[in-house]
């Protein structure tokens, strides 16, 4: 997971977490235990930050070659 996340930073991802929720923003960091996000999707003035192993599934836009 933090591989993947690691690769979309700057971008937009859509974490699915273990509760069943999806949370989707701007990936601005990840560390060893958490990931950041920034401009929350309908939370635009909020960052989240999340634990990485309460991620069951990272959602990124394919980019079509």
């Amino acid at each position: 997971i933090a591989e993947v996340l690691a690769a979309q930073q700057g971008k937009q991802a859509t974490l699915r977490l273990r509760g069943g929720e999806e949370l989707s923003g701007k990936v601005v960091e990840v560390g060893k235990q958490t990931v950041q996000l920034t401009e929350l999707s309908g939370k635009e003035y909020f960052d989240a930050t999340v634990r990485l192993d309460g991620i069951d599934a990272v959602i990124v836009r394919r980019v079509s070659p």
